[in-house]
Order: C-alpha cells, then sequence, then structure tokens
C-alpha cells in the first residue's frame, strides 16, 4: 500500500476520532441515575452540565458535589481534542498529497509528531473514561448507576486514534527518494568509465570500432572535440 493512501485513509480516521473526543465531551452522558419509583426518572451527568427529565442546566463553579474526578476528566478531554486537531494539522502539511512542504525530511518529521500527538490523544481520552466508568460499576451495587453514552464513544474514539497511530507510523511515512537519486548519480561514473574501458579494450585487440551510441556522454563529447581539431 502507497503511502498517499494511507495518509489520506489516516486523515480520515483521524477527523473522525476528533469528532468522537468533541461528541464525548459536550454531551451530558457520562453517568446515568435512575429512580424506579413510579414514574421512572433519570439523571444525565456529563463533564458540563446535568439533564433532568425536563430541563438541562449547566455546572456552577463548586464542583464538590458533583461527581469525582470532573476537573481531572476536563482537562484530559479537552487535551484530547487539542492533540487530535493539531496532529492532523500536522498530518496535513506533512502528507504526500500536499504541497505546502517540499522537504522530505521536514515532511517525515511532521507525520511523526502527528503519530505521536495521535497516541497521546488517544490516551488521553481513554483514562478519564475507563476511571468513570470503573466509579459507575463499583457503586453500582447500592445506586441505581448506569453508563452514559459518551464512555462507549471515548473508548472507541481513542482505540480510533491509537490505531490511526499505528498505521500512519507503520505505512505512511513519505518515501525518501534523496537516498535512491544519490546512489544512482554515484553509480552512473563508475559504469561510464567501465563502459569506456570496455569499449577501448575491444577496438585494441580485436580490432572493433566502437559507435558513437556505445559509447558514453563524456566520451562522445571528446570525440567531437577531437574531431574538430583535426579539422
Amino acid at each position: 500500500m502507497e503511502s498517499n493512501t494511507v495518509q489520506m485513509v489516516c486523515v480520515a480516521l483521524g477527523a473522525i476520532g476528533l469528532i468522537g473526543v468533541i461528541t464525548c465531551c459536550s454531551l451530558p452522558e457520562w453517568l446515568v441515575l435512575r429512580s424506579y419509583s413510579y414514574p421512572v426518572l433519570e439523571q444525565h451527568y456529563g463533564l458540563w452540565m446535568e439533564c433532568g427529565p425536563e430541563e438541562c442546566t449547566q455546572f456552577g463553579f463548586v464542583l464538590a458535589a458533583k461527581p469525582s474526578g470532573l476537573q481531572a476528566a476536563r482537562a484530559m478531554t479537552v487535551s484530547s481534542c487539542i492533540l487530535c486537531g493539531l496532529s492532523l494539522c500536522f498530518l496535513i502539511y506533512g502528507a504526500d498529497f500536499t504541497t505546502c512542504v517540499q522537504n522530505k525530511n521536514s515532511k517525515t518529521k511532521r507525520i511523526q509528531v502527528a503519530g505521536v500527538d495521535l497516541l497521546l490523544a488517544g490516551l488521553l481520552v481513554i483514562i478519564p473514561v475507563s476511571l468513570w466508568a470503573h466509579n459507575i460499576l463499583r457503586n453500582k451495587q447500592c445506586h441505581s448507576r448506569d453508563i452514559g453514552t459518551s464512555i462507549y464513544i471515548g473508548w472507541a474514539a481513542g482505540v480510533l486514534m491509537i490505531l490511526t497511530q499505528g498505521l500512519l507510523l507503520s505505512f505512511g511515512r513519505p518515501r525518501s527518494r534523496g537516498s535512491a537519486g544519490g546512489s544512482s548519480s554515484s553509480s552512473a561514473p563508475v559504469l561510464e568509465q567501465f563502459l569506456l574501458q570496455n569499449c577501448w579494450f575491444w577496438r585494441r585487440n580485436h580490432h572493433f570500432r566502437c559507435s558513437s551510441d556505445q559509447l558514453p556522454h563524456s566520451e562522445r563529447l571528446r570525440s567531437k572535440q577531437r574531431h574538430v581539431e583535426v579539422l
């Protein structure tokens, strides 16, 4: 698989992961509290607001009565969104299908930075949702708590970004053409010298005359110069 195709796939997967992290961060679906009295009431909690049966209210500045680890989860998910956005920028600027950067070494470094950012973004969203899920399941026996939809979205987005990072660093790095060009240019004089010596050998020992097409380019120029001097 060519690196150009892999980079396009990684950009699409990274964009899906970014949408997933933003959705996980914004939706009030991290924790669901149910009361089994009649009628059954549900209370949905997120990182920024809580929603009851009729309306949603934003969290105030006093976070003591709110779910534990709220500030840490906010910081991690917001950092994950920022890192995922930066990784997409580095990936687009360092990809082969864009002409923003012409230097191959600079493109390779940007691809590597994008891969590291994707890995960190995936870990920063997996850690808080996993801790919240652990706390919910641990206290589920004494309270009617359930895992919200945002937890599953965060898991899916984090795993997707980590897999994208592995795919990008394994198959998506730009090809380095400088080494191939350098080796071909360095081997050209050796091949030219070999052809020149071989032609002279046959011309001396077997009275073989080399045509102009069989001679290297430099020898053809020398023969033309000698012909001009004779004239």
